[in-house]
């Protein structure tokens, strides 16, 4: 089966993880531009970023604390 999400954008929260980081390689090989949030993991989401980026996806790394709501907000500005 083949997924187009080509002119899609998603937002895949804890990025850090290992599921988060298949997650995202799968959505940017369908297509897709992926904002890629984290809240402490900045070297990790960096490494990834990188990752994808050299291999020609499109990938923004956002960091945030999803609780706060002022967080959330500047979020949804960054998006």
């Amino acid at each position: 089966m083949e997924i187009n999400l080509s002119n899609k954008t998603a937002l895949i929260t804890g990025a850090g993880g290992q599921l988060c980081r298949v997650m995202v390689r799968t959505l940017v090989s369908c297509g897709a531009r992926v904002f890629v949030h984290y809240l402490k993991n900045k070297a990790g989401v960096e490494s990834l970023v990188r990752e994808i980026r050299e291999s020609g996806g499109e990938v923004w790394p956002i960091q945030g604390d999803v609780p706060s709501r002022e967080s959330i907000e500047a979020l949804k500005g960054t998006l």
